[in-house]
């Protein structure tokens, strides 16, 4: 994700590369991509859901 808590990998364009080289939709995840999820969890569509891990991880989980 592209937070200031994560700034070590995308604050040079080479550390940008070699994180995005990574990630299989090869891009840094922003923290709106969190938005859809948030406003699920959110709202009554998700009022019958307990006890779930949901990853938004770009697809990086997919390559452990």
């Amino acid at each position: 994700m592209r937070t200031d808590f994560a700034r070590v990998l995308w604050d040079t364009p080479e550390a940008e590369e070699r994180a995005k080289s990574q990630i299989p939709l090869r891009h840094l995840g922003e923290p709106e991509d969190f938005a859809g999820v948030v406003t699920f969890l959110a709202s009554d569509a998700s009022r019958y859901m307990t006890g779930q891990a949901l990853t938004i991880c770009g697809g990086t989980a997919m390559w452990s």
